[in-house]
């Protein structure tokens, strides 16, 4: 993943450190790191397994969602160990001296960014369970 831009996930992984180090809880990175997996299995590999789905859905034997539900679980797996070890390397430290000066109006800006791209991940693997169950899928 060398060549794939990851600053945007840098700075949700930054933001939402922050959020709950100032809850006390002692372990901030944990919750980090799961929601950046999350996200990124709901942006990257979410989608493509829905539009086969809905594209050829006739095609398909009845043991295709069974086999989709194993490769997201093996996929979110590896995802979450890379990110484990990409912010064991970029350090909430890090991260933190990269956007320490940043200004008021830009870090309100981007956490509404980051607020509703989070909400919107979230949201899209819904609006595809409703679709599927509605058109019988």
């Amino acid at each position: 993943m060398k060549y794939l831009n990851l600053k945007w996930f840098d700075y949700i992984y930054y933001r939402i450190y922050l959020a709950y180090s100032k809850t006390k809880d002692p372990d901030p990175w944990l919750y980090a790191i799961n929601i950046v997996t999350v996200v990124q299995v709901f942006n990257f590999l979410l989608p493509p397994l829905c539009v086969i789905r809905i594209s050829y859905s006739n095609y398909f034997n009845p043991n295709y969602d069974k086999l989709v539900k194993l490769c997201l679980v093996l996929l979110s797996g590896v995802l979450w160990i890379h990110n484990y070890y990409r912010y064991k390397k970029k350090t909430y430290e890090y991260l933190f001296k990269i956007w320490v000066n940043e200004n008021k109006i830009t870090k309100r800006r981007n956490g509404y960014f980051v607020l509703l791209y989070i909400l919107i991940s979230f949201f899209a693997p819904i609006i595809y369970i409703f679709i599927k169950k509605n058109l019988g899928m």
